[in-house]
């Protein structure tokens, strides 16, 4: 009990820094060239235990498998992974989780991870990337949750020009959405 309370106090400790330290603007972001496909393929496998113990589907969704962006890899794998976890934290048991990629236009692609899970409610869909709060959907933890997930998601993405949007009903499942920069252009 000891271990794993002070387990969760460090990765507590871990995101309420890391959290201080983006809102603190001495994030610099490096930009790279990346295939997209292959980061969200790296992502998946991430938590593919975690999916298969919960018989949780987790598919990707795109008709280009050599979309090349433009962005900070390590950022945008945190913010992957941050959404993944939650989805598969908040699917049940048989659920499905789509990670999709649509073409905007000829600067920008949608990254879109969407889940069967409990959803969120209407009034609360507001508040949930403030560090302070707690949707009524949260679920019990196993000591790896710390609630901070989606607000640092959200600064992630503010220093990558990108905002986070969420589609969600409550019991059918949500749906969190942004904006990535294709390769090429602008450069």
């Amino acid at each position: 009990t000891a271990l794993k309370n002070a387990r969760q106090l460090k990765t507590l400790i871990d995101q309420i820094f890391e959290l201080a330290h983006l809102e603190g603007g001495q994030v610099s972001v490096t930009l790279e060239t990346i295939n997209l496909t292959e980061l969200i393929y790296d992502v998946i496998a991430k938590f593919s235990l975690d999916a298969s113990q919960k018989h949780i589907e987790v598919s990707v969704d795109t008709v280009r498998h050599d979309l090349l962006i433009h962005t900070d890899i390590a950022k945008l794998e945190r913010v992957l992974s941050n959404l993944l976890e939650n989805a598969i934290r908040h699917t049940d048991k048989n659920g499905k989780i789509t990670l999709s990629v649509h073409d905007i236009d000829d600067s920008q692609c949608q990254l879109v991870v969407e889940d069967t899970g409990t959803g969120i409610k209407k009034e609360e869909i507001a508040y949930i990337f403030d560090t302070r709060y707690r949707a009524s959907n949260a679920t019990k933890s196993d000591g790896k949750h710390t609630g901070l997930g989606l607000a640092i998601t959200k600064k992630l993405l503010e220093l990558m020009q990108s905002d986070i949007k969420v589609k969600s009903e409550l019991g059918k499942g949500s749906a969190f959405s942004f904006n990535v920069r294709k390769a090429n252009f602008g450069n």
